[in-house]
């Protein structure tokens, strides 16, 4: 954006409105704060406003500019805010809070600082869960008695534990009310070159007159340098609930690009002079932000492309005709009159493409809220401590920077972009909007480096509506996902999909299936290539057959799609983007074919119907979700004579899967685990490359209880992200799969990559 545009938000910052902090503000440095309030915008929801983070979207309320937690009951032990802009950087500082209970009993409320790991991204220590563990900070609060007092909120073992640290108490506790407004104040002081001293008072807010005061004399300053979060929690079984508001601090660093919202990011397409745009923006209440504006900048001049209001999802959408995409161009989005993000829609690619592929972002391997181990036992891992990157992959920046180094013109994410579990247990309610949300964030929030700028395409996979291992068959209602059908209801499914994937190019055939349920398989050309998009999983038939009929992997619908899809964008190399590898290219602990009905090698008949379809549009298949990455050429009479399918690996993932036949294959390559292969049902492939992971499933099985595959040290796993350059004038595509932490490690692509393929051998 132009300078003046990025003053003029900076200068919103001081007003602070719940309008301020976004990409505009990116090269703002840090600030030492002077006593700095932060307020809570009023009527803005579940929104907690710019500064603030909270863990979860739906456990936190607005209310009387007062931040409540409203954590539904048996949710209630350590739910926190993240201060998102403020960090503890110096010896000497105060911090301040009010606070009072929303529901009466055992708990306690205040601050939790020293939060995170040194060194790491800011981002990771927003997600601040229930669980003690390295990183996880010191907490001071006051309890139900009226005892102010602190917590080591770091161990590892007896992770609920929240053990008291023994401090000089001075005063008498008075026991807390429905009825109390209290400020609770936190001061540090240096002691040594390596020790503070921490004393935190309780006071009536009206009076001022102080209650009791705690001191800890000497605690080593390694535990309260980093990031700071207040809390609310329930303890021992307690439903006690608390709210907090006017949160001060001084003597600590304040870096405002730190904020985040209204608006978290953009998904954006620019096809055939159509724009499709969504904009994401936190919970907040649409009242008081009507309406957004999306603003072009051409010629040097910002010109209005439309308007819209804040829809289910609290996404505003976006389409526009007539869009010239020659040349770059910048956009913004605008509401109540100031700029809330931008971001840029490139120029159409001419000569080639390149492609990035991502799949399955798992936000952290163990859970925030529940006890989970910690020591490794697998030879050579190291230990998940629980508040660092080890553990937490968000925001997945290695992975942001080892795709952009790329220099790709498309992003295409092809599922999972969440996991129901993680960081946070799942909302298993049939809408679970604000938990959806609470985890989708996160997504927006890490991607949004390369999503402002790239036009991306979002396939919707089975995580991503909560039910792994999704059979939809036609989009029915069903109770049992083994039968097939969405066990959600029908209009969050539809939810999900407007918030990821709206953005979509037009659809083929917009009719929706069964319920109501909202499809989204689509064709288009982009920089020289055709593309279709297809939903497999949508359509596809589930391990317990129905009566009669053939067995659906694609449907009737989409093969007819496929069909006439293979006719149109003549002389253009064509590329069918689906969600999972049309085979099940995976070997069990002994090497032999394992039977996943998961996989599209499910079922075999359908299978070979888009097998054939996909060969007669001379098309690669490009897919996901499988976590092991493999290239492979399928086969219809013989193991390679259909078309050629590459599936990359998980971005970050648990679960582990492997494709290690017992013996040697016919046909290999120059690679382990290559040639050809017949799958558990059937099916035919010569498998040309495999990333498996550095052990074996015996291996892990060793030390980890069967049939658990998961697994969390990244240093031994095998994830990344594909890359698919087409040139033009050469006509060949080349197929590359690299390693997630690249940019970092300088790491090569994994073996059996890069391939390059005529155009004429698709």
């Amino acid at each position: 954006m132009a300078g003046v545009e990025s003053s003029q938000v900076i200068s919103a910052l001081t007003r602070r409105t719940f309008l301020g902090g976004t990409a505009a503000i990116g090269g703002l440095g840090a600030i030492p704060a002077a006593a700095e309030a932060l307020d809570v915008a009023a009527g803005s929801a579940h929104w907690l406003g710019d500064r603030f983070w909270g863990n979860r979207l739906q456990d936190w309320l607005v209310r009387a500019g007062r931040m409540e937690c409203v954590a539904a009951t048996g949710s209630t032990v350590g739910r926190t805010i993240a201060v998102l802009t403020h960090e503890i950087q110096g010896m000497s500082f105060d911090l301040s809070v009010r606070t009072g209970t929303v529901t009466l009993g055992n708990g306690l409320s205040g601050f939790v600082v020293g939060t995170g790991i040194p060194g790491e991204d800011a981002r990771r220590r927003a997600l601040l869960g229930s669980a003690s563990g390295i990183g996880g900070g010191l907490i001071a609060a006051v309890d139900q008695g009226g005892a102010v007092g602190f917590r080591d909120h770091t161990a590892e073992g007896d992770q609920f534990l929240w053990q008291q640290l023994p401090a000089s108490v001075v005063g008498a506790a008075q026991p807390r009310t429905a009825s109390e407004d209290l400020t609770l104040r936190l001061t540090c002081r240096p002691v040594s070159a390596d020790a503070v001293t921490l004393s935190l008072s309780v006071a009536a807010t009206a009076s001022g007159e102080v209650r009791q005061r705690a001191t800890l004399a000497s605690v080593p300053w390694a535990r309260v340098r980093g990031g700071i979060a207040l809390i609310s929690s329930s303890r021992d079984g307690s439903e006690a609930r608390y709210w907090l508001t006017g949160f001060t601090a001084s003597g600590v660093t304040v870096i405002p690009n730190r904020a985040l919202g209204p608006v978290v990011g953009t998904l954006f397409t620019a096809v055939g002079g159509t724009l499709r745009m969504t904009v994401q923006l936190m919970p907040l209440d649409p009242r008081t932000l009507p309406g957004l504006s999306l603003e072009v900048q051409r010629a040097g001049v910002w010109t209005r492309l439309g308007t819209s209001t804040i829809g289910p999802g609290y996404t505003a959408l976006f389409y526009a005709k007539g869009i010239d995409t020659s040349a770059p161009t910048g956009y913004r989005i605008v509401g109540s009159g100031q700029v809330l993000y931008g971001g840029t829609i490139p120029a159409a690619p001419r000569a080639g493409l390149r492609v990035a592929s991502l799949n399955c972002l798992k936000a952290s391997h163990r859970p925030l809220d529940s006890v989970t181990p910690w020591q490794a036992r697998l030879p050579g891992s190291v230990a998940l401590d629980l508040y660092s990157k080890r553990n937490i992959y968000f925001p997945h920046n290695e992975i942001m920077a080892s795709i952009a180094a790329q220099r790709p013109d498309l992003l295409v994410a092809h599922g999972d972009q969440l996991y129901e579990t993680s960081p946070t247990a799942k909302d298993k309610g049939p809408a679970p909007e604000l938990d959806f949300l609470y985890k989708f964030l996160l997504w927006h929030w890490a991607m949004r480096p390369l999503t402002q700028r790239l036009p991306t395409i979002v396939l919707t996979d089975d995580h991503d509506v909560y039910q792994p291992n999704l059979f939809g068959e036609g989009g029915i209602a069903t109770t049992d996902p083994k039968t097939g059908g969405y066990v959600n209801a029908a209009s969050w499914v539809n939810l999900v999909q407007r918030m990821s994937s709206w953005h979509n190019p037009d659809r083929f055939d917009p009719r929706p299936v069964a319920q109501g349920i909202t499809v989204g398989y689509a064709a288009f050309a982009y920089g020289g290539t055709s593309f279709a998009i297809v939903e497999d999983r949508k359509f596809k038939n589930g391990p317990v057959a129905p009566g009669g009929g053939a067995l659906e992997l694609l449907g009737a619908r989409q093969e007819t799609f496929l069909s006439t899809w293979a006719g149109m964008h003549a002389g253009m190399p064509k590329v069918i983007l689906t969600g999972s590898t049309w085979a099940c290219v995976l070997t069990n602990a002994n090497g032999a074919p394992r039977a996943d009905p998961d996989t599209h090698g499910w079922p075999p008949e359908g299978r070979a119907r888009a097998v054939r379809l996909a060969q007669a549009a001379h098309a690669l298949i490009v897919a996901g979700d499988q976590h092991v990455g493999h290239l492979v050429r399928h086969g219809i009479a013989g193991f390679a004579d259909g078309p050629l399918q590459f599936t990359p690996p998980a971005g970050s993932s648990s679960f582990q899967r492997w494709f290690a036949p017992a013996a040697a294959l016919p046909n290999p390559g120059d690679t382990p685990n290559t040639g050809d292969f017949t799958d558990a049902f059937g099916n035919r492939v010569r498998v040309l490359a495999v990333a498996n992971p550095k052990f074996t499933l015996k291996e892990l099985w060793q030390y980890y209880p069967p049939p658990s595959q998961d697994f969390g040290d990244r240093g031994l796993k095998r994830e990344g992200f594909g890359l698919l350059v087409f040139d033009h004038d050469a006509k060949t595509v080349r197929i590359e799969c690299w390693p997630w932490h690249t940019a970092e490690s300088g790491a090569e692509q994994y073996a059996g990559w890069p391939v390059t393929v005529p155009y004429s051998a698709l």
